[in-house]
């Protein structure tokens, strides 16, 4: 069985996600359910915790980073589930540790996709969310690393890329590795094949 902190000041939110997850996980042992980052701490000391979901806005006239890095410290991954939607505030919150972001206005899927890869160790923002972390950040991509991008994200092989693009299979691997350099240097570690569909799907660039 899963068990979670949820750091949120709404009890509606509290129990509609709870709800949700249980649904979808079959049972859920919530360890601590409230705005208190010292009380869900506490609670951590005497219960394994699989995740952490937190809301930036607690009402406790901390730094909304502040907290995330308190909570990171804790040892669980920490997925975001917000509101605040800009571009600065999502940077900000992924440099303090946390390895997720879901929009609170996103579809509940997206939660879920967000909460199992953050179990894995993996890295999920929701679309509007990536899309509105690069649009904080200028990332310039030439012609052919865009379409290398678009290419290799839609689920074509380096070969294939290669092909498509007449140029050798070699070069197609650098330019997919400058576009994870730029977006690595602009706060948007794209690592693998499913970041870069994601980051291609955000920018509109796959159909």
């Amino acid at each position: 069985m899963a068990s979670c902190v949820f750091l949120e000041d709404h009890e509606l939110v509290l129990e509609a996600v709870r709800a949700g997850l249980v649904g979808h996980f079959g049972s859920l042992d919530v360890v601590y359910a409230g705005p208190s980052t010292s009380g869900a701490r506490e609670a951590m000391r005497h219960a394994q915790v699989d995740f952490i979901l937190m809301d930036l806005d607690l009402g406790d006239g901390q730094r909304a980073e502040s907290n995330v890095a308190l909570m990171v410290g804790s040892g669980a991954p920490v997925i975001i589930v917000s509101a605040l939607v800009d571009g600065e505030t999502v940077r900000r919150s992924l440099e303090a540790g946390a390895i997720g972001y879901v929009s609170k206005q996103g579809r509940f899927e997206e939660l879920v996709q967000a909460v199992e890869a953050g179990m894995q160790g993996e890295q999920y923002m929701s679309p509007d969310i990536a899309k509105a972390l690069v649009g904080s950040r200028s990332i310039r991509l030439s012609e052919q690393e865009r379409t290398a991008l678009t290419l290799y994200a839609s689920g074509l092989k380096l070969s294939a890329v290669a092909r498509r693009m007449a140029v050798s299979e070699s070069t197609v691997n650098e330019y997919i590795k400058r576009v994870r350099g730029k977006y690595a240097r602009a706060g948007t570690p794209v690592p693998t094949k499913v970041h870069l569909y994601r980051v291609a799907q955000s920018e509109g660039w796959l159909e």
